[in-house]
C-alpha cells in the first residue's frame, strides 16, 4: 500500500531547509560592511560580537586646522596602553556603518594608516567632524572623534578646560570633564553638564574660581579659558547638610 506519512515528512524536510537557507542569505550583511574585531558592522548584528567593537567609547582628540599651502604634520591619536601595534582608518562622523574609509581630504592632505596626516593642501576645505577608527593588534577597537578644517590664512581656535575641584571639594566627582577646543574660529562650544557628586547639586561651571554665577551651557571662549564647578550642598529639613564630608 502506498504510505503518505514519509512523503509528507520528505516534502516537510525540504521546505525546512529551503526555508533556513533563504533566512540565512536574507540575513548576510552588504557586501560593503565593515569588518570590525570579527564583527560585521552592520544594522542586523549584535554590536557586542567580539572586543569592544562598535561599543567602543568615541574620544575627543586634538582638532586638526590646517592653512592652505602650508605643510601639516600632526600625530596619531594615543590609544590605550593596552592597544598594540594599532592600525588607523579615518570615516565621516556621519559615516556610523563605517563603510567609505578616507585616504585624502582637501587635495593634497593626506591620512596615513599609522594615524598621522601629512602632506600640504592645496584648497580650502570646511569644518567637518570626522572618526578616527584605531584597530588593535588583538582585534579591540578604539574610536576618536575630532575636526579638520583647512583655511585660507591661520585661525586661532581656544579651548576650554574644566575644574571640577574648588575650595577642597569636588575632586571625586563624577561626569565628563575633558577640553573641548572650538571647531571654527569665533564658535561656540556646548559644556558639559552630566557633572556628579553624592551630598551636592551641580549648578554650572563659573568663569572665575569659588564664583556661584554659571555661564551659558552655550560658550563662546574669546580665549584658552579655563571653568570651575558649581557645588552647592543637599540640605535636609533640619538646614543640615545631607552628607556632610568636605574629602570629596
Amino acid at each position: 500500500m502506498f504510505k503518505v506519512k514519509p512523503i509528507k515528512a520528505f516534502i516537510a524536510g525540504l521546505l525546512s531547509l529551503g526555508l533556513a537557507f533563504g533566512f540565512a542569505t536574507a540575513m548576510q550583511a552588504p557586501a560593503n560592511a565593515a569588518s570590525l574585531n570579527g564583527c560585521i558592522n552592520s544594522g542586523w548584528q549584535p554590536a557586542d560580537c567580539g572586543g569592544t567593537g562598535t561599543t567602543a567609547v568615541i574620544t575627543p582628540t586634538s582638532n586638526l586646522n590646517a592653512v592652505k599651502d602650508v605643510a601639516v604634520s600632526k600625530a596619531a591619536p594615543t590609544v590605550s596602553a593596552g592597544c598594540a601595534s594599532p592600525t588607523f582608518k579615518l570615516f565621516a562622523s556621519s559615516d556610523s556603518s563605517y563603510n567609505t574609509e578616507i585616504t585624502s581630504l582637501a587635495s593634497g592632505l593626506v591620512f596615513n594608516a599609522n594615524g598621522t596626516f601629512s602632506g600640504t593642501p592645496t584648497a580650502l576645505l570646511s569644518a567637518s567632524n570626522y572618526v578616527i577608527l584605531a584597530t588593535c593588534g588583538d582585534g579591540d577597537l578604539e574610536r576618536f572623534s575630532l575636526s579638520i578644517a583647512v583655511t585660507a590664512t591661520a585661525v586661532t581656535l581656544y579651548i576650554v578646560s574644566f575644574q571640577k575641584a574648588v575650595g577642597g571639594v569636588g575632586s571625586a566627582a563624577t561626569g565628563s570633564f575633558t577640553d573641548i577646543e572650538q571647531t571654527a574660529a569665533g564658535a561656540s562650544v556646548s559644556l558639559h553638564t552630566d557633572a556628579t557628586l553624592s551630598g551636592y547639586t551641580f549648578g554650572g561651571w563659573s568663569a572665575t574660581d569659588g564664583g556661584t554665577t554659571a555661564v551659558s551651557n552655550t560658550y563662546t571662549p574669546t580665549a584658552n579659558t579655563t571653568l570651575y564647578a558649581i557645588w552647592t550642598a543637599v540640605v535636609n529639613n533640619n538646614n543640615q547638610q545631607t552628607e556632610p564630608d568636605r574629602k570629596v
